[in-house]
């Protein structure tokens, strides 16, 4: 299981301020059972960067401003899926028909630790990269700002994301649920944003 901070667990609970002992030990029990059952597993792929008419990743055109604001100055991307695997699905289904409080609970902590293997992922990933003279921008994913749910399915087969089992429905929502799809582009160092 990933290691991920508790604040952050209950921040995606909705709990403002400081806890009381109740939520505390409802995200210790959380924690503890979902540690047998998350698997972080993460698919990454470099891909190039055209600018035409529009943005374009490896020929996949990417609608919205917001998106080419992100990757300004960037030649390449990295675009990365990650899930922590289904087994957290169920278990925060079966845990909402019988104990709600402990479904949020462990839904909190399963958002938190994915968070947490991303950033993870995204510092070695920035360290591996500064050798070559680049820098790492932020995660950006399909549904933050304009950039639309509906290139998860052609994100998905270019990552080939069915080997570790992550796939989408037809709403955009990735499947398992704790999991992400998101792009980081890649610029020289001299031409990084201050």
């Amino acid at each position: 299981m990933p290691p991920f901070d508790r604040r952050e667990a209950m921040r995606y609970m909705g709990v403002r301020g400081e806890a009381d002992g109740g939520i505390t030990a409802l995200v210790e029990e959380a924690a503890a059972l979902l540690e047998p059952l998350a698997h972080y597993r993460v698919l990454l792929c470099r891909l190039p960067l055209e600018r035409g008419a529009g943005l374009a990743l490896d020929g996949l055109p990417l609608p919205g401003e917001s998106i080419r604001r992100c990757l300004r100055g960037c030649g390449e991307a990295v675009l990365l899926g990650a899930t922590l695997g289904s087994a957290v699905d169920g278990l925060i289904r079966r845990e909402m028909l019988t104990r709600p409080a402990l479904a949020l609970a462990v839904n909190g902590c399963a958002a938190a630790m994915l968070e947490y293997a991303l950033d993870d992922t995204c510092k070695a990933l920035r360290e591996q990269v500064a050798g070559e003279g680049l820098t790492l921008t932020g995660r950006f994913s399909p549904g933050y700002g304009d950039l639309p749910l509906t290139l998860q399915p052609a994100l998905l087969a270019r990552l080939q994301a069915y080997r570790i089992g992550l796939t989408v429905n037809a709403g955009g929502q990735l499947q398992p649920e704790k999991s992400v799809t998101a792009l980081c582009g890649l610029r020289n160092r001299e031409e990084a944003c201050p």
